[in-house]
């Protein structure tokens, strides 16, 4: 198995995860947001709201990860093109684009939800 496919493997992964944790926190507040949509919000300000906690956890994600890489670059290995600072922020682009793109989803999904439907389920 090559290195871009073990990389490609590990992004479809990575947003596979992403996708699900959306999910669930959509599901967790399914209360909140039907009330929120009850008393008339927008669509677009429930999709802000679940895009902006879905955003959150890839940003921190990437700052730790970035960091991390970046820790153990300088201990344990000499530099090399893999964790160069201008291929780093690539996959950190690359990351954040592919976190928003699964967030998406969910974000739907949040805006076609029945108050009632959610209300009676809690």
């Amino acid at each position: 198995m090559g290195a871009c496919s073990a990389a490609s493997i590990a992004l479809a992964l990575s947003a596979i995860g992403l996708l699900a944790m959306s999910l669930r926190v959509v599901a967790q507040r399914g209360h909140e947001l039907g009330i929120r949509i009850a008393l008339g919000a927008r669509p677009a300000s429930i999709v802000k709201l679940v895009l902006r906690a879905g955003m959150l956890q890839v940003a921190l994600s990437l700052a730790v990860g970035v960091v991390c890489t970046a820790i153990w670059d300088h201990i344990f290995a000499p530099p090399n093109m893999l964790t160069a600072p201008d291929n780093l922020a690539v996959v950190a682009g690359v990351m954040a684009a592919v976190g928003a793109a699964a967030c998406l989803w969910p974000a739907y999904c949040a805006t076609r939800m029945d108050p009632l439907d959610a209300l009676r389920r809690e």
